[in-house]
């Protein structure tokens, strides 16, 4: 799925949708049994039309919901030549002293990147008495 649909309006769309999809089918299986046989027939397509857009929409939700959990949770950062962990640390957090978080966060065996592509980098509030 494409990052320009993960929004907050398509969240609120779909979450619509769904709430529209679910309405639609309890009310005409509120009035089904007293519909005529062909009634029934167009409306079952038309359920089954609503149950898809239903599942639709749950799984856009989901993947909206873990793609800005991830993002709340850390950020990609792409290494450079040169870079070491304190660089990093510097230039992300504004304390050397972070490469900590990184190196833990990544589960690094050492501290040469030089086989290392990309590095999670968390999200981190800690004091500053940490150290």
């Amino acid at each position: 799925m494409d990052q320009e649909y993960l929004t907050d309006e398509w969240f609120a769309y779909m979450d619509a949708l769904q709430i529209y999809c679910e309405t639609y089918i309890k009310n005409i299986r509120a009035v089904f049994d007293n519909l005529s046989l062909e009634e029934q027939t167009e409306y079952e397509d038309a359920i089954n039309d609503f149950e898809h857009s239903i599942i639709d929409c749950k799984i856009y939700k989901k993947t909206y919901e873990k793609y800005h959990k991830q993002e709340l949770l850390e950020t990609l950062y792409r290494v450079k030549d040169g870079d070491t962990l304190i660089t990093i640390a510097v230039a992300n957090y504004g304390n050397p002293m972070y490469w900590q978080f990184i190196y833990r966060y990544n589960q690094l065996k050492d501290l040469d990147l030089s086989g290392v592509r990309t590095l999670s980098l968390p999200r981190v509030t800690v004091d500053e008495d940490d150290f």
